[in-house]
């Protein structure tokens, strides 16, 4: 059955986000209408717009297309989901430099704070004090004019929910914690033993840098590590004193994550950090996709009101100007036929009194039209009374 391209489209930008990785790769009808119903709750405007029967059956034909899998097969056939204008998008480029460059300021904020409750070896100073790439990109992220801004409030920077990203963060800082402790087991074990450490529990992620720092020698392999750990401070932070970031803040993180793991040499451990950092990012254009429908949708809508708006605007300057109008031409028209009633009344005639009208006709008198008598002629006129 073939379904039109609004239908596809809005399946597709809304189930995008719970069929990604190993599920873009489902077939199966069955399995496809679980995967809907167990997603049911944020799905039920898509369910109260399709039948559960033609909203799996045009996620199957979705599937079969592969266009789950490649963006750039969903780009071909759906090109209106990935179209975003320059202004848009450098809108959204600053609202996310907004949101990064007040992330920063307090992970500079907790750093300074622990620096000062924890006082470092003479030799550690420089190397703890050095500023983040990170926070030195944020700083220097170019600001967007605010009269880009639509009226429109964005929904822009994109968050996940906090249980989410807390469930993100802690556990990449223990997948971290335990590489690390793995790491020195192997390259530094009476470190370990001298401090008493016997799990990588006992240890926080940031006393990894100044351990290893101090233990490791200062070629190019103990530079990448200690660089590494550095990066991940942010991550560390972040999770302990539950800073809310962006959903792309915590791919960044994500990424100094992959970085350590690879330092280190932990392939296992970077592999997982990779397949989750790639995960994210697939729900992040997941959500941004939604975002910018949203966005354009309610934009679309909002110009159609205010269309509306000037016209019944518009409509009601109309009528009063119909209504000033017509009283005007009526008032013209009564004036018109005051003036002609007068001319009928008064022209062309002698006003001998007030109220009769004098006439003479073949030498009688005649009075609005009627002849007067000879009595009514000596009573009425003192002349002929005094003749």
């Amino acid at each position: 059955m073939s379904y039109t391209l609004e239908e596809r489209q809005r399946v597709y930008r809304t189930c995008r986000a719970i069929f990604s990785g190993d599920a873009a790769l489902c077939r199966k009808p069955k399995k496809i209408k679980e995967t809907l119903l167990q997603n049911r709750g944020p799905l039920k405007h898509v369910f109260q717009e399709f039948d559960e029967v033609k909203l799996a059956d045009i996620m199957k034909q979705l599937l079969e297309n592969r266009l789950f899998e490649s963006d750039l097969r969903a780009k071909v056939e759906f090109p209106e989901l990935f179209r975003t204008s320059p202004q848009q998008d450098a809108q959204r480029e600053a609202s996310e430099a907004d949101a990064a460059r007040s992330v920063a300021d307090c992970l500079g904020e907790i750093a300074r704070f622990e620096e000062d409750e924890e006082i470092p070896e003479a030799n550690e100073l420089e190397f703890l004090t050095r500023p983040l790439k990170d926070e030195v990109s944020i700083k220097e992220t170019a600001i967007v004019p605010t009269s880009l801004r639509s009226s429109i409030p964005s929904l822009y920077p994109s968050y996940v929910p906090y249980g989410a990203q807390h469930a993100i963060l802690t556990t990449a800082q223990t997948v971290l914690e335990e590489c690390c402790f793995d790491f020195a087991s192997k390259t530094i074990p009476h470190a370990l033993s001298e401090r008493g450490w016997d799990c990588a529990s006992a240890v926080e992620l940031t006393k990894w840098a100044r351990i290893l720092h101090k233990e490791l020698s200062q070629g190019l392999s103990g530079a990448i590590v200690q660089s590494a750990l550095v990066s991940t401070h942010q991550l560390r932070h972040t999770a302990v004193h539950r800073l809310r970031t962006t959903a792309r803040g915590i791919s960044r993180l994500l990424e100094s994550a992959v970085g350590l793991a690879e330092a280190l040499n932990d392939v296992a451990r970077a592999a997982q950090l990779e397949e989750l950092k790639s995960e994210l990012d697939n729900k992040i254009k997941a959500m941004e996709m939604s975002k910018n429908v949203l966005e354009d949708r309610a934009a679309a809508g909002l110009e159609e009101i205010r269309r509306q708006r000037e016209e019944l605007d518009r409509q009601e300057k109309q009528l009063v100007f119909d209504m000033l109008t017509e009283d005007r031409e009526y008032k013209d028209l009564v004036g018109k036929l005051l003036v002609a009633s007068v001319k009928d009344i008064f022209e062309d005639r002698t006003d001998d009194g007030v109220g009769k009208e004098v006439e003479h006709v073949n030498g009688e008198v005649h009075i609005n039209g009627a002849k007067l008598s000879s009595a009514d002629e000596s009573e009425d006129d003192p002349d002929l009374y005094l003749q």
